[in-house]
C-alpha cells in the first residue's frame, strides 16, 4: 500500500496495470477524486485502470470521478481485463 505522495512515483516506476484507491468513509471519498485529478494532471491517468473501494462508493461515483470500476464488481472486471486468472 502506498500513500498518495508515492502513487505517481509507483505508477511511473513500476508501470502497474491497475491501481486501487480506497475510501474508508464517505468523508474520505473526496480524496479519490483528488487522486484521479492529480493523475490526470501528470498525464498518468491513461496508463492505469483505477478501482475505487469500500462500501461508500457506487457506480454513479465512478462515473463522476472518472474511475474504471468499484469494489463490488472489481474482481469480475480484473478477470475480463486479463489481469488475474481463475
Amino acid at each position: 500500500m502506498f500513500l498518495f505522495r508515492d502513487l505517481t512515483s509507483v505508477i511511473g516506476g513500476f508501470n502497474p496495470d491497475v491501481v486501487d484507491i480506497s475510501a474508508l468513509t464517505t468523508t474520505t471519498m473526496i480524496n479519490q477524486r483528488r487522486d484521479i485529478d492529480e493523475l490526470k494532471r501528470r498525464s498518468l491517468r491513461g496508463r492505469v485502470k483505477i478501482i475505487i473501494g469500500r462500501v461508500s462508493t457506487s457506480e454513479e461515483w465512478i462515473l463522476e470521478i472518472d474511475a474504471d470500476t468499484w469494489g463490488l464488481i472489481a474482481l469480475m472486471l480484473l478477470k475480463s481485463w486479463g489481469v488475474i486468472r481463475g
